[in-house]
């Protein structure tokens, strides 16, 4: 899967949620376009039914249009632009086994030209204290079947995992805290199939052209991460939350994301306005260089990802959701409009020093 697609899919595990207080239908449209080239079209539904006070199904599909040139493309040893659709759905339930646990799992497919993945997850949670302590753990587990478009005879693969454990407590009556660890595992094939590497000659008086190697990436990757969040609201109607997290894997990268959000409700509830903004700096793989200087030899490990060198990003935007139905019987809908800015950095990748991108989103959403 290229940078492109990265851009793309929120995640690749589908975490079961907790039992909602109220059935609900939701529809969306997004679209990312960015000076590389790329354009991303992601439609969404999904659906949420209690089939009694116990019980409650859930359902979802998605999709990513793709259009791109980018610089990776350009660069590759195919340089035409391509289109792309990626489709996904899933399916869960939630049970409530009883006034203080719940428990939750789902399964997950999706499918493109080159790429197709099944999964599945398993999530427990826990009330303690009168509800003001919850603990969670949940796991994960996926399958991808990667190929290359093309050429029938490409198949690889590349198995996931993932494990969770989380605390979420009451502070007070205005501020909730949680702090959460994730382990993440994959191991199989984690390269582009698309992907070649310049190799150049150790002698620096050497004038002659680099040789291209696929990319090549270690078959293992361990990844750990730490999130910090704290909500509160500062008074009935204007709410503050911020989330700091960290990582580190067993590739030698390290990374730190910093988000805030503000919100402010307006007409009695009818009216929500939402300010974010998000931060994130990362250390390069150990592997990872600018540029490959080992010929005669080849380095056992190279990549022309800029997503594993140094990089960092921000991102700011807006969202309103207004009410525009309300009905004793009918229930009500909701109408939500976002626009965010974002500002990419890749400090060791030649070809691309940065790009700007902007994300566009409508959605519905009707409670009953």
């Amino acid at each position: 899967m290229d940078a492109t697609r990265r851009v793309c899919v929120v995640a690749l595990f589908l975490a079961p949620t907790p039992l909602a207080a109220e059935d609900q239908a939701t529809a969306s449209l997004s679209v990312y376009a960015d000076d590389d080239q790329a354009t991303v079209s992601s439609p969404r539904a999904s659906a949420h039914l209690d089939l009694s006070e116990r019980v409650a199904v859930r359902a979802g599909y998605d999709a990513d249009v793709i259009t791109a040139a980018t610089v990776d493309v350009r660069t590759s040893a195919t340089p035409r632009a391509f289109e792309d659709t990626r489709h996904a759905g899933a399916l869960g339930a939630d049970l409530k086994l009883d006034r203080s646990t719940e428990l939750g799992v789902s399964a997950r497919g999706s499918t493109e030209n080159d790429y197709d993945l099944v999964g599945g997850s398993l999530l427990v949670s826990r009330d303690f204290l009168d509800r003001t302590l919850t603990l969670t753990a949940d796991y994960g587990i996926e399958y991808s079947l990667v190929g290359r478009t093309g050429d029938p005879t490409f198949a690889e693969s590349l198995w996931g995992q993932r494990a969770s454990a989380g605390a979420t407590v009451v502070l007070d009556r205005r501020t909730v805290a949680s702090l959460s660890y994730t382990l993440g595992v994959l191991a199989g094939y984690q390269a582009s199939p698309y992907r070649f590497v310049p190799i150049y000659s150790a002698d620096p008086s050497a004038q002659g052209r680099p040789v291209f190697v696929p990319e090549r990436l270690p078959s293992v990757r361990e990844r750990h991460a730490v999130a910090l969040e704290v909500r509160r609201a500062l008074d009935r109607e204007l709410f503050v939350a911020g989330r700091l997290t960290g990582y580190v894997d067993g590739w030698g990268m390290t990374a730190g994301t910093l988000q805030t959000e503000l919100e402010r409700e307006l007409l009695s509830g009818r009216l929500a306005v939402r300010a974010h903004g998000r931060g994130y700096v990362q250390g390069a793989a150990r592997f990872h260089e600018e540029r490959y200087e080992t010929l005669p030899e080849a380095p056992r490990n190279a990549s022309a990802d800029r997503e594993l060198g140094r990089m960092w990003s921000l991102m700011g935007g807006a969202s309103i959701d207004t009410r525009v139905a309300r009905g004793r019987r009918s229930g009500e809908l909701w109408l939500r409009a976002g626009v965010d800015l974002l500002r990419f950095e890749y400090l060791d990748f030649a070809a691309l020093d940065g790009r700007t991108a902007w994300l566009f989103a409508l959605g519905a959403t009707g409670r009953m």
